[in-house]
C-alpha cells in the first residue's frame, strides 16, 4: 500500500515522500517536489508490485554520493558553516571520517547498521552524546535524501537512547560566601 507524506522544510520548501510496502517486497520510498508525481511513483510501483517485479533502485546517482562518507563531507562543506554550532558539528564528522562505518554504501544503509552504530557508540561515551550524534548524522541523510537527490537510501530510523535527567545545582552556604568573597563587595546603584 502506498502512502504520501507531507514535509515542509524551514526554509518554506514543501516534498512529498511516497513510500509502498507490501509483504514479500523491500519497502520502496522517494521523494518529490510536486504531489503528482508522488502519486504517479506510488502507482508505477504498486503495479510493479502486482506484476512480481522489484523496482530497481537504478544506477549510481550522478551527484557522486555514492558512500555515507560522500554525504558526509558535502554537509560539512555546505551546511555546517551556516549552523551556530557548526565548527562542532564539523571535528565530530572529521572524527567519523576516520572510521569504517562512513564507507558503508547509501543503499546498504539499514537500520540494524545504524542500531549496531548505536549500540557500539554508546559502550565508549554517554547517552546523551550518542543522541546529538545520532542527530546530526541523521540531518545529514534527510538533507541528502530530501535535496540532493539520494533517494537510493532506504528509511533506517533507529531509537534514540535516553538522555539522563537534567541536573539543578544548587549552592551550598560555604560555597555562596565564597563566591561572595571572591567578587568583592557588591555595590547597589544610588
Amino acid at each position: 500500500m502506498g502512502t504520501i507524506s507531507k514535509k515542509l522544510a524551514k526554509n518554506g520548501v514543501v516534498s512529498y515522500r511516497a513510500k509502498c510496502r507490501r509483504k514479500g517486497f523491500k519497502t520502496q520510498s522517494k521523494t518529490f517536489h510536486e504531489l503528482k508525481d508522488a502519486k504517479a511513483y506510488i502507482r508505477a510501483v504498486e503495479r510493479a508490485f502486482d506484476l512480481g517485479e522489484i523496482p530497481e533502485r537504478g544506477a549510481a546517482p550522478a551527484n557522486g554520493l555514492n558512500a555515507l562518507v560522500d554525504v558526509l563531507r558535502r554537509y560539512r562543506e555546505t551546511v555546517c558553516p551556516e549552523h551556530r554550532g557548526g565548527w562542532i558539528e564539523v571535528l565530530t564528522i572529521n572524527c567519523w571520517l576516520r572510521q569504517e562505518f562512513v564507507h558503508t554504501p547509501l543503499d546498504k544503509l539499514t537500520t540494524s547498521v545504524m542500531a549496531a552504530r548505536r549500540d557500539q557508540r554508546l559502550k565508549e561515551v554517554k547517552p546523551g552524546t550518542v543522541g546529538r550524534e545520532m542527530n546530526l548524522l541523521y540531518g545529514a541523510i534527510n538533507k541528502a535524501r530530501a535535496e540532493w537527490g539520494c533517494t537510493q537510501i532506504p528509511d533506517c530510523k533507529v531509537a534514540r537512547p535516553k538522555a539522563p535527567p537534567h541536573r539543578d545545582r544548587v549552592l551550598s552556604e560555604e560555597e555562596e560566601a565564597i563566591c561572595l568573597l571572591a567578587h568583592g563587595p557588591i555595590r547597589t546603584p544610588i
